[in-house]
C-alpha cells in the first residue's frame, strides 16, 4: 500500500471511529421483559398513544406497586425528567425502538446511578437539561398543552391478571386517580 492509500484508510477509520462515538441512541437497556401480561399492556399503551403529538421527548414509564400476592402496574408516557424523581427508574428494558423504564413505588433502595440518569435526561430531556444546567431547575415548568394521553393500569394476582382499566386521565399507582 501507498501512504496516500493508508492515509486514506486511517482517514475513513477515524470518521467511523467518531461517527460511533457519537451515536445518539441510549442503550441502557438490560432487562428483558418475560411477562407476557405485563408486555402486552406496554404494547396496548403505546398503541394507544400513537396518534399523540405530544411523545416527542416522552418515554415509557412503568410504576410498579407490590404487595404480597398482587402486583399493580401503572403504563404510562413520561413527558418531564420531573416524573424521574416521583418514579425514580430502576431498571431500563427495550421494546423494538422504544426504552421502557421501571419504577417501584415501594422502595426507593435501588436505583440507576444519577450518572447514568444524568445521561438518560439529556437524551430525552434536552431542553430540561440545559435549562438545568442555567437555572435552578424548580423553576423549569411543563408546557401546559400536553394533553393527557393513555394510560394502562394492569392488576395481577399470583401472576394471572385481575383487572386492566384504561385512564385518559394522570393516575397515581400509590394513591389512586388524581
Amino acid at each position: 500500500m501507498e501512504k496516500k492509500e493508508i492515509k486514506l484508510l486511517l482517514i475513513a477509520v477515524l470518521f467511523f471511529c467518531t461517527a460511533c462515538a457519537q451515536k445518539k441512541d441510549l442503550d441502557y437497556a438490560s432487562y428483558e421483559i418475560s411477562n407476557k401480561i405485563l408486555l402486552d399492556g406496554i404494547q396496548e399503551c403505546i398503541s394507544l398513544n400513537k396518534d399523540s403529538k405530544n411523545l416527542s421527548n416522552a418515554v415509557i414509564l412503568v410504576a410498579v406497586n407490590s404487595n404480597s400476592d398482587t402486583t399493580r402496574y401503572l403504563i404510562h408516557y413520561a413527558y418531564s425528567s420531573f416524573t424521574f424523581e416521583l418514579f425514580p427508574p430502576t431498571l431500563i428494558s427495550r421494546i423494538g425502538k422504544e426504552l421502557v423504564y421501571f419504577s417501584y413505588c415501594s422502595t426507593s433502595d435501588a436505583v440507576l446511578k444519577k450518572e447514568i440518569l444524568d445521561k438518560i435526561i439529556k437524551e430525552q430531556f434536552p431542553k430540561e437539561y440545559e435549562f438545568s444546567k442555567r437555572k435552578e431547575a424548580n423553576e423549569f415548568s411543563l408546557d401546559d398543552t400536553i394533553d393527557n394521553d393513555y394510560s394502562v393500569l394492569l392488576t395481577l394476582k399470583n401472576g394471572k391478571l385481575q383487572q386492566k382499566n384504561i385512564f385518559k386521565d394522570a393516575y397515581d399507582i400509590c394513591g389512586g386517580v388524581k
